[in-house]
């Protein structure tokens, strides 16, 4: 989760959306709770609109990651070697896909494929996510 905010005031969707990337203001009207969850390790949410603070029930988060982005053209695959990738079994990820909606440019095309086990992508225009019989991992 990113960005927890409480509103004493009805939000549009549109309007919370054309919002989501700003970072707000304790004198922001409307704003009554504003935990930024950006403190990556720790039981303490800070609320940054009025100080009243969450308590987690315990330790269960640390951030110390390194995030990349890639742009594709839709000519050529990203392919990433992951044979050396040891992730723990307490380990949790997140994969964030941006891709075109047009479904007629992307009337086929794949977005994701793990090791044959699943494959996220269009069938006839459809958003499709399927999994093979193959198990990944243990």
């Amino acid at each position: 989760m990113h960005d927890l905010t409480l509103w004493n005031q009805a939000i549009s969707a549109e309007e919370l959306y054309e919002r989501r990337n700003e970072q707000k203001s304790s004198y922001t009207p409307g704003l009554v709770g504003y935990w930024r969850m950006d403190e990556g390790h720790g039981t303490t949410l800070h609320d940054k609109a009025q100080s009243r603070h969450l308590t987690m029930h315990e330790d269960s988060w640390y951030i110390n990651n390194k995030n990349l982005a890639a742009h594709l053209t839709g000519a050529e695959p990203m392919k990433i070697d992951i044979s050396t990738f040891a992730p723990r079994i307490t380990d949790n990820y997140a994969l964030e896909l941006w891709f075109n909606g047009d479904a007629e440019a992307n009337k086929d095309a794949q977005l994701l494929s793990v090791m044959n086990a699943f494959s996220l992508g269009f069938n006839e225009g459809k958003l499709v996510l399927e999994k093979s019989e193959r198990k990944v991992g243990n």
